[in-house]
């Protein structure tokens, strides 16, 4: 069960993607599995200039995201992570990696699409 504060941040989305954008919302969104009607999907953005509130917003936000990721993990085999961590680990293991890693029934399909498509097919890197 959600509390207030997140019931809140849903209305708001709705409300900014939706009823303002003049696109679908709430039960009236398509789900992803259907293609019988246009999605009629919507953005909604905001500036904020941060600086405006304070002077010290960027040691503050540092402050905030340094305890977050210092908080007793739920897995202590996982680190708490803020939003940005998964990509940075995933550039990283590229990096490391010399390239993307990519599953094995992802390579083979991409593998049988060239052929269908006559085209030179994608080779491992080291292959």
């Amino acid at each position: 069960m959600g509390g207030y504060k997140g019931y809140g941040l849903n209305m708001m989305v709705e409300i900014l993607c939706g009823i303002l954008a003049d696109a679908a919302f709430g039960p009236n969104v398509r789900p992803w599995s259907h293609s019988d009607r246009e999605a009629n999907l919507g953005q909604g953005f905001i500036a904020v200039d941060p600086g405006r509130f304070g002077e010290d917003f960027a040691e503050r936000l540092q402050g905030f995201i340094d305890l977050m990721r210092h908080l007793p993990p739920a897995d202590p085999s996982k680190p708490v992570l803020v939003a940005g961590d998964p990509e940075r680990i995933h550039i990283a293991k590229c990096e490391n990696l010399g390239g993307i890693p990519y599953h094995p029934n992802q390579f083979e399909h991409a593998i049988e699409l060239a052929k269908g498509l006559d085209v030179q097919p994608m080779r491992a890197v080291g292959q």
